[in-house]
C-alpha cells in the first residue's frame, strides 16, 4: 500500500505503507468495530491473500462507526 489516506468528515488520516496492491482491497484493508469501545479500527494485511489472513490494526477512529472501505475507496476517499 503506497499511500492510503482516509477523509472521513471533517476528519483526514494518511497511511503511508509504501507497497503497490493488486486485487481487491479488502484483501489489504479492513474496518472493524472493537466489541468493547464500538470504535472503528483500521486494519492492513500487507500481503494480502499472500500467505493468507492476516491483519494488524494500524489505527483506531474513536466514536466513529459504519464505513464501508469499499465504498470509501470507489469513492475516491481512500487513495492507494
Amino acid at each position: 500500500i503506497d499511500l492510503v489516506v482516509l477523509y472521513l468528515g471533517n476528519y483526514r488520516e494518511v497511511i503511508d505503507n509504501r507497497k503497490r496492491i493488486s486485487g481487491n482491497i479488502k484483501h489489504y484493508l479492513q474496518f472493524t468495530t472493537d466489541g468493547a469501545t464500538g470504535d472503528t479500527l483500521v486494519q492492513v494485511d500487507a500481503n494480502g491473500l499472500t500467505g493468507g489472513t492476516n491483519f494488524q490494526t494500524i489505527a483506531r477512529l474513536d466514536d466513529l462507526v459504519g464505513f464501508d472501505e469499499v465504498a470509501l475507496y470507489n469513492a475516491g476517499h481512500i487513495i492507494i
